[in-house]
């Protein structure tokens, strides 16, 4: 045995072998790429009927304020009659507006009552103190309306895109009566629940508004402040 061999091979030091790389046509050394385990695919019915629950309501809602952004800047670019006839097309997406609407609303409020806030805690301005149960009460009931417009909008959208399909294939089918009666009476049942609703709403004592809240002017009361 030379020195070296007996130097590196001794009785308890073991030989690993490694495997030789394999050498393409090219003269680039080939390598093992491991393949990323399968994705099980899934056979429950349950798991997809809630995924489908899931996906398929809001691709709808997707598509109806994506066919409401078109449906804006079309009528943005156009002119005379087809201009007139795409404005005509707004009761399409009025849900929209409402939804824009509430929460508007809603982000104002906010805004309004941390403004109250900051103005009582470093202002030193005596405000009215912010009824939390009521303020939070608030955010939820337009946070429902918000749900049930967004849920409701595309729907009614849908319901008015099937009389225009039925106006162009069947004019003059009983089914346009009776669409036209569907409409009248879902028109008669909201206006009867909203004259309901004002009728019981003004029979009650209304809030007296107090002090407006003090903003930049009223702090400067009986200044000219026109340069």
């Amino acid at each position: 045995m030379t020195l070296t061999q007996s130097f590196i091979v001794q009785n308890d030091t073991k030989i690993l072998l490694l495997p030789k790389p394999t050498i393409g046509p090219l003269g680039y050394t080939v390598r093992t790429v491991a393949l990323p385990p399968e994705v099980p695919a899934i056979d429950n019915p349950l798991v997809v009927g809630a995924i489908a629950a899931l996906i398929i309501p809001l691709g709808a809602l997707f598509t109806w304020f994506l066919l409401g952004g078109i449906w804006s800047a079309a009528t943005g670019v156009s002119t005379d009659k087809l201009r007139d006839e795409l404005e005509r097309l707004d009761f399409l997406f009025q849900g929209q507006a409402d939804s824009l609407s509430l929460t508007k609303s809603g982000v104002l409020q906010a805004f309004t009552e941390l403004d109250k806030m900051l103005a009582r805690v470093f202002m030193s301005v005596k405000v009215a103190k912010t009824d939390f149960k009521q303020l939070l009460a608030d955010f939820l009931f337009r946070g429902v309306l918000l749900v049930l417009n967004l849920i409701l909008g595309p729907l009614q959208a849908f319901s008015h895109l099937l009389g225009l399909l039925a106006l162009k294939l069947f004019p003059k089918s009983d089914v346009m009566t009776e669409f036209n009666n569907w409409l009248e009476n879902r028109i008669s049942s909201d206006t009867k629940a909203l004259n309901y609703i004002r009728g019981k709403r003004n029979r009650e004592p209304q809030f007296q508004a107090q002090t407006p809240f003090p903003d930049f002017y009223s702090q400067f009361d009986g200044i000219n402040l026109d340069f």
